[in-house]
């Protein structure tokens, strides 16, 4: 077998939630909601502490920004899977950041 050099060029353009502000700084996405989406499905889950569980899975995608769940629920995008014990609070901030409260979980 033969080897061969590659080279390889791409582009890539970054896409921001919010936009930027007239400070250089970001702007959080202006679509609150206090809504939950319905969930994708709902799988049986295993918490060490607390045993099992119903659990909703949702797409990271709808969720909201300045949403919240209650645990324990899943979010599942792409590369990678959110878990949430139950009781852990979670919020989508306005930037699509996922923040956990993770309290006496």
């Amino acid at each position: 077998m033969n080897a061969i050099d590659l080279e390889v060029t791409y582009r890539c353009r970054p896409q921001i939630a919010g936009g930027l502000n007239t400070n250089g700084g970001l702007t959080p996405l202006s679509r609150p909601s206090s809504t939950t989406p319905e969930p994708l499905d709902t799988r049986r889950g295993f918490f060490k502490s607390a045993g099992f569980f119903e659990t909703p899975a949702y797409r990271r995608s709808d969720l909201a920004p300045r949403g919240r769940l209650m645990g324990p629920a899943i979010v599942q995008e792409q590369p990678s899977t959110i878990v949430r014990y139950p009781g852990q609070n979670r919020m989508v901030d306005g930037y699509l950041n996922i923040e956990i409260d993770v309290g006496q979980a």
